[in-house]
Parts: structure tokens; sequence; C-alpha cells
């Protein structure tokens, strides 16, 4: 067997006898067994979808289906793959190695290129005959947003004696256990059928089951709304308020009394007169005529109003800030370009990001293996800032001689230009020919305009 041989033996045996499902099995973490196991009432998360958190919720979504997912491979040293590719630019590259869970995979020997033919992307593009690959990365982060988790099953195929993925569902996390283990910490799940009371089992290679983070379960992740579901609760009373209020109670702006006694059934009369003139929100603001010895008294705002109208507002914030939706993007008002610019870097970068980051991550652990272990995917960078640095940057570089204009249109997907691919290297004080300046000047320009485009006033 020899030394290798015995340690790696060694080490399979230990890896066998592991204790990490003991570790974190229910009730040893210092939380009450219902805490850890039961989750919440996900199926009341699900129903607040509406009002702000609808807004929040399909926001951050839309925003995740609208975002490009590629998929890549190291190309071999013999440079033989089966499969179409092109190469990629060297701002992807970068993009790429920003990415630390991509590490493993740059650091292999070979050329990075993106696929543009594999099953793999088949199946993206059609995970079953029902839903588009928009609608379906759309729900697999809507579930996260309200309830922290969301469930991947995977329908497998036999192709030549390997287990190759043929269908793609979101199951609903309201309906989904997590089964823990004292030795393996997952031994799989269970998923409810709800029109017959059936638990199905399921195992853990049949599940892809993204989070979000959780301070409170490791099993499951803990949603937006979760986090603010009180804030939700109140922006819901406020609403039932209001509704109440125009609907059934009526609200007068002023009211005019009468000194005389007035009888029940006079009494009677007037409930009924109300009712009929002032009693819904297209009657309201109307003024009250009560009797004869008349006294107008005009109705206030009551202190309680006006504490639901600044409600509204903090609620609105507050809901806001836990989904990571900038309030700039929360009104159809206009909004200083300023404000807009800095509102939509700081989504992209701290509420897009990191949830394109995580789904990708969980594609590359438990989907593509299946496939090849060198496969994995990336979304294109979201954040706008990036890509407007990059332009500048080839503007500075391509007149100052550092590439030359058609690497900078390359990595900008624009076509080559005649005459691009010279250096144009120009410093004060040297005489360079009056073509080569203009066409220096000429292709900073188109960057400009470029830039201006994206990024204009």
């Amino acid at each position: 067997m020899g030394i290798l041989g015995g340690i790696i033996k060694l080490i399979s045996r230990r890896s066998n006898n592991r204790k990490t499902g003991q570790i974190f099995y229910p009730g040893s973490v210092g939380l009450q067994h219902g805490q850890l196991i039961i989750p919440d009432d996900y199926y009341a998360l699900v129903k607040a979808y509406v009002s702000y958190t609808y807004i929040c919720a399909s926001t951050n979504a839309n925003s995740v289906a609208q975002s490009t997912l590629r998929l890549y491979t190291v190309k071999p040293t013999n440079g033989q793959l089966n499969f179409e590719y092109k190469d990629v630019g060297i701002d992807i590259l970068n993009h790429l190695d920003k990415m630390p869970y991509l590490k493993k995979f740059l650091r292999a020997n070979g050329e990075v290129v993106e696929l543009v033919e594999h099953p793999f992307l088949d199946l993206i593009e059609n995970p079953n005959p029902f839903t588009s690959e928009s609608a379906f990365m759309r729900d697999t982060d809507l579930y996260q947003e309200l309830t922290g988790n969301s469930y991947w099953y995977i329908i497998f195929q036999n192709v030549l004696g390997s287990k190759i993925p043929k269908e793609l569902w979101i199951l609903p996390s309201p309906n989904m256990r997590v089964l823990p283990d004292k030795k393996e910490f997952i031994k799989g799940y269970e998923f409810k059928r709800i029109h017959d009371n059936v638990d199905i089992p399921l195992g853990t290679e049949e599940i892809v089951h993204f989070k979000m983070s959780s301070s409170t379960s490791p099993y499951y992740g803990t949603a937006p709304l979760q986090a603010v579901y009180r804030t939700h609760n109140i922006s819901e009373r406020i609403d039932t308020y209001e509704e109440s209020l125009f609907a059934n109670m009526g609200k007068i702006d002023g009211l005019i009394t009468s000194e005389n006694d007035i009888g029940e059934d006079e009494a009677a009369r007037i409930k009924e007169w109300f009712a009929d003139n002032f009693q819904s929100e297209a009657r309201a603001g109307k003024v009250m005529v009560a009797g004869n010895n008349l006294e107008y008294k005009p109705m206030a705002v009551q202190p309680k109003d006006l504490s639901f109208l600044m409600g509204r507002k903090v609620t609105k914030e507050k809901i806001a800030n836990a989904f990571g939706v900038p309030l700039s993007m929360l009104t159809m008002d206009a909004v200083g370009r300023a404000n807009a610019v800095t509102g939509e870097y700081q989504y992209a970068k701290r509420t897009l990001a990191p949830r394109l980051i995580n789904t990708a991550q969980m594609i590359n652990n438990n989907v593509l293996p299946f496939y090849d272990k060198n496969l994995f995917v990336a979304f294109d960078n979201p954040v706008p800032e990036d890509e407007e640095l990059n332009i500048k940057r080839n503007v500075s570089y391509v007149r100052s001689g550092i590439i030359t204009a058609n690497e900078a249109r390359i990595e900008m997907g624009k076509p080559e230009l005649e005459g691009g691919d010279e250096l144009r290297v120009t410093s004060p004080g040297q005489s360079t020919g009056e073509s080569m300046q203009q066409l220096a000047h000429d292709i900073g320009e188109e960057l400009d305009k470029e830039l201006e485009r994206m990024y204009g006033e």
C-alpha cells in the first residue's frame, strides 16, 4: 500500500467517523428544540407578500431573474473541448478573480473559457416543461426573500451509467422540512403534500437548498421579512385602519350641532342619514348639518391619525432597509440623478451581488458536479460603477499607449477597427504622425460617447 496509501486510508477512516452532525444536532447549540427544528409559520410569511413587502421582495427577485448567468470551464492543455465555447475578455477574468469561491477553478492549469453550448445551459433555459428560466430564477429568490429558504428538486436521468439532471422544480418552502442527523448533519428532506397530508422523503442529492444566513438555526435561513415581521404587521394594521375608516366608520371635517334634545327616533334618523351621506371614502370631507340652534364645530385631525401618517413612512423605511432596497427605487416621483445613481450602486453591490454569489455557489456545489467537476457558473458583474471605471480605464490606457484601441474595443464587446492594433504612444514634447494622433483621439472620443450613453446627464 505504501505510506501515501496508508495516509489516505487513515484520513478516509477519520472522515467516516466525523462528529459534525452531533455538534450541531438539535438541542446542542443552546436553543430550544422547537426553535431549531420547527421553523416559523412559513405559510403566514408567504401570505405576507403584499404592500411594501411585495414591492421590495419582487424588486430583489426580478433583479436576480434579469441577471445573466454564464457557464465556464477550464480549457484542457490539449485545447480540446466537447462543447462550443468562446474566449473571455480580461474584464470578465478580473471579475471572476474577485470571487473567492472560484479560486479552485481559476488555479487550475489551462485557459478559462465560456461554454455557449452544454446540457446544463439547456436545462437552466427550460428547467421543466412549465417554467421559463426567468420565472425559475425569480421564484428561487422570492422564496428566500419571504421565508429565507428555497428548494430545487432535481429529477435525474441515466445517461451512459451516470446520473444527469433532467428537470428542475421549485418546491414551496412552507412544505419543506430538513431532517437533521447526528452523524451526517442532514440525512434528507421531507415534502408535505397538502391535499392528502402525505410526507414524501427526499434525498440530499435530490434537493438544492438555497438559504439566507441565520443566527438561530444551522438548518434554515432567516428571511428579510422575518427580521421585520412586526413592522410588516404594523403596516398592515395601518392599511386596515384606513380601509375601515373610509369604508365603515366614515370621516367628517366639521359638525353642526343643536342645543335642543334629540329623541331616539330623531337620533336613528340622523344615523341613517349620516351613513347614506358620509360613510365611504367617496363622501369623506363633507360637512354635517344636525338641526336648529346650530353651532359649527370643526373636526381636527386626531393625534392617532397623525401618528399613523408618520408610522407609514417609518414602516416603509424599515421594510426597505431589511430587503436592501434604496428608497429612491420605491418611488415614482422625480429623484435626483446623483441620488438615483448612488442608490443603484449601493443596491447592486450590497443587495444584488451577494444574492447572485450565493445562488451561483450553490449551483456549482450541488448541480454542476453531476456533469463535470471543472464546470462553474458565475453571474455578470451587476455593479454599474465597475463598468464605468473599466471604460474610463480603457480611455486612459488607449490615450497613454498602454493598450491598443482594438484591445479596448474587444473588452467592450465592439468590433475591431482598421489600424487599431498598434500602440499610439504620445508623451509631452514627442512628435507623432497626424493620422496616429487623430486615430487615438477618435478612439478616445468613441469611448467617451459610450460612457456618456451609459451614464449621461
